[in-house]
């Protein structure tokens, strides 16, 4: 249960295009339908899960959702993905379908994204395609369009590749 849980932690958007459901997997032994799934630490929400629709496979750690929605609490953050699939034992995870990462001050695009939890302290996430910022700082509205991302959720710290950026006017 606590690698299903660091699961939900890991992994952090709208679609940009219409959900199709994953392929299931074979004989799943788990299906959560409705999923909420909420994360406390230390008595404080941290982080809701949904999704329409989880499967899981208990003898290796497969697990495959639909739509699956995280919002985190104490960062404001929003994360959608359409289509989810990894293992809860290698905390590795692949999100496709468009992923949109997203808070009050921008919204972050890109077609697919993998998490590698055991990678850093709390986690890598990256992208080897497109990604595109768009949002507003103090009145001021910008942009950053890369081909490829790396971000360290416990260093809070993101590199991107091959940058365009704009700046406007307040």
């Amino acid at each position: 249960m606590r690698a299903f849980v660091l699961f939900f932690l890991c992994l952090a958007g709208c679609a940009s295009e219409s959900p199709r459901s994953n392929p299931p997997l074979p004989r799943p032994e788990l299906v959560f339908e409705d999923l909420r799934l909420k994360v406390y630490r230390k008595g404080v929400p941290q982080l809701l899960v949904r999704s329409p629709r989880v499967q899981m496979m208990k003898m290796n750690g497969d697990i495959s959702a639909d739509r699956a929605r995280f919002d985190f609490y104490v960062d404001a953050l929003t994360l959608d993905a359409p289509r989810l699939t990894g293992n809860l034992e290698s905390l590795a995870f692949d999100a496709a379908g468009g992923v949109t990462l997203g808070s009050a001050e921008f919204t972050a695009t890109t077609p697919t994204a993998h998490f590698e939890g055991k990678e850093g302290a709390r986690g890598v996430a990256t992208g080897k395609e497109p990604v595109a910022v768009r949002g507003a700082q103090n009145g001021r509205p910008f942009s950053l369009d890369a081909h490829a991302f790396r971000f360290d959720v416990d260093q809070q710290h993101a590199v991107f590749d091959t940058v365009t950026s704009r700046v406007g006017a307040p």
